[in-house]
């Protein structure tokens, strides 16, 4: 599991109050449904800001070429603008 995916979880549980991906029973069905899907976690609230979503995604993104670095992610304007 790697970092961003991790803070990606957090933010959707602060949002929801429910871990992403309730909808799975057991740790492995979740695991592999996120290894064979795309996207953040079902149910996510529909009317989350612009920043929140893109966030989100970039956490969430399945090619680890294409995934933004923590580092990044810490340089990203929804945590920049509680700087």
């Amino acid at each position: 599991v790697s970092t961003q995916s991790t803070w990606g979880c957090t933010v959707v549980e602060m949002l929801t109050g429910k871990a992403p991906w309730p909808e799975f029973a057991s740790m492995w069905a979740a695991i592999y449904h996120i290894a064979n899907s795309v996207g953040p976690p079902s149910g996510m609230p529909s009317d989350l800001h612009p920043l929140v979503k893109d966030f989100l995604n970039r956490c969430f993104e399945r090619d680890v070429s294409s995934r933004p670095s923590a580092r990044e992610l810490l340089d990203h304007p929804f945590i920049l603008q509680w700087d």
